[in-house]
C-alpha cells in the first residue's frame, strides 16, 4: 500500500450515549480510491464530516501529511488540500458553470488576495476554472447551474471541489439520485482523478463502488466490520450478513 497522506486512528464521535463513529481507524493514500460502504445510519457521512473539519471528533486524531488537523476549521483543511462533496448538490443555481468554479478557485486565495484585489483581475483565476470544467467534461461554461440535469451539477460540484488542487477528495454519494447514463459518466471521472488524489468514495451504487475502489471499508452502526481489497470484502461472512446480502454476492 502507497504511504497514506490522510489518517485517522481511533476516532470517535459522541452524539449523547449514541456513538456515530466509534474508534476507527482508517488511511487513504494518493492514487487510490477507498471505498466506505455500509447501510444507512452506518456513521459513513459522520466520518465524512469528522475528517473535512464539518464536525469536532469526541476523540481520536486526524493527521494529515503528518499534521494533527484536529480543531482546524473547514476553510483551513480545505486550503490544506482536502475537499469534499455532499450527499445534496451544493452550487449556486443562479450562477454560471465558470462563475461557480471560479468563486470555488478564489475561495482558495488567502484573505488578503480574496478581498483587496479583484477577482476578474486574476487571471489565474478564470484559468482555473476553465481548466476543472474541462476536466470533468462539462460543456458551455457559461450555462445557469439550475439550467443543468442532476449529474451535471454533479459534475460541477466535483469541478468546484478541485478548484484548489486538492489531494483528498471526500465523496459523499455522488452518484445518489441519477439515471444509468450520468452515473457511467461521474464513475469514469472518479477512476480518472483517483490516478492522482486520494478519494474516499462513500456511496450505496455496489456495482461502482466494486468497479472503481481498490480499497473498501465497511461500517456497521459506526465500527469498522472490514476492510480490504473487493475480493476479501465481498467474501467476509460477517459483511454478508451485516449488508451485502448472500444472493448479491452469490
Amino acid at each position: 500500500m502507497p504511504e497514506p497522506i490522510l489518517v485517522a486512528e481511533r476516532l470517535s464521535r459522541f452524539f449523547g450515549g449514541l456513538a456515530a463513529v466509534s474508534e476507527v481507524s482508517i488511511a487513504f493514500a494518493r492514487g487510490e480510491i477507498h471505498a466506505v460502504i455500509g447501510p444507512n445510519g452506518a456513521g459513513k457521512s459522520t466520518l465524512i464530516n469528522l475528517l473535512s473539519g464539518h464536525m469536532a471528533p469526541s476523540a481520536g486524531r486526524i493527521r494529515y501529511e503528518g499534521r494533527d488537523i484536529v480543531g482546524y476549521p473547514p476553510d483551513r483543511i480545505a486550503r490544506l488540500g482536502i475537499a469534499r462533496s455532499f450527499q445534496r448538490v451544493n452550487v449556486f443555481s443562479e450562477f454560471s458553470v465558470f462563475e461557480n468554479c471560479r468563486l470555488a478557485a478564489q475561495a482558495g486565495l488567502t484573505s488578503s488576495m480574496r478581498f483587496f484585489r479583484s477577482a476578474l483581475s486574476l487571471r489565474e483565476l478564470n484559468d482555473t476554472a476553465e481548466r476543472v470544467i474541462a476536466l470533468v467534461g462539462l460543456r458551455d461554461a457559461g450555462r445557469l447551474a439550475h439550467a443543468l440535469s442532476h449529474g451535471e451539477r454533479r459534475q460541477l460540484e466535483i469541478a468546484m471541489t478541485l478548484a484548489n488542487s486538492p489531494k483528498v477528495l471526500l465523496l459523499d454519494e455522488p452518484l445518489a439520485g441519477m439515471g444509468a447514463d450520468e452515473a457511467v459518466v461521474i464513475v469514469r471521472l472518479i477512476e480518472e482523478l483517483g490516478r492522482d488524489q486520494a478519494i474516499l468514495l462513500v456511496e450505496h451504487d455496489m456495482d461502482a463502488v466494486f468497479s472503481v475502489a481498490r480499497r473498501l471499508t465497511v461500517m456497521v452502526n459506526g465500527r469498522i466490520v472490514a476492510t480490504g481489497n473487493p475480493v476479501t470484502v465481498r467474501a467476509n461472512p460477517e459483511v454478508r450478513k451485516a449488508y451485502l446480502g448472500t444472493e448479491e454476492l452469490a
